[in-house]
């Protein structure tokens, strides 16, 4: 059923990490000249569209969390789903701390120079997300069993 709550917290975790691509949701900025020379920073921001790697798996994550939703007839493969975005949402933050790392491998005086911006935090806020959803998920399949026993 789509009205359920886990579905609003899968729908919650979509548009979250949908928001990535939002101009203004940038992991991280810097005004700085000696770190705009940096092949990340040349933009002066770091975001998604800095690693087709990042995109990628962002649009994998938004696409596959929306699919999820109406997968509800099938709470098992629901929540296995669950399962396997929670890795990806971790994935997309090793990931993007393996990039930010191997930019600025070199140069640790740099990095004072930058300030962590809203976007840095959004696949957290996903993978909380993602976490409630597999909660209620295991709910629903706890009541369905003792349901399935009383008959």
């Amino acid at each position: 059923m789509i009205q359920r709550i886990q579905t609003i917290f899968m729908l919650l975790a979509a548009a979250c990490i949908s928001f990535l691509f939002l101009p203004s949701f940038d992991f991280a900025a810097s005004a700085n000249d000696t770190v705009k020379a940096t092949p990340l920073f040349k933009d002066s921001v770091f975001n998604t569209y800095d690693s087709l790697l990042l995109q990628i798996i962002v649009i994998s994550l938004a696409v596959f969390v929306f699919i999820n939703i109406f997968l509800f007839k099938n709470r098992k493969l629901q929540l296995l789903i669950i399962k396997i975005l929670m890795l990806t949402v971790f994935a997309l933050i090793v990931a993007g701390g393996i990039i930010f790392y191997h930019n600025f491998e070199n140069r640790q005086d740099e990095i004072t120079n930058i300030q962590v911006r809203l976007g840095l935090f959004i696949p957290f806020i996903t993978l909380i997300l993602l976490y409630f959803a597999g909660n209620y998920i295991k709910r629903d399949i706890s009541i369905v069993k003792s349901m399935d026993r009383l008959r």
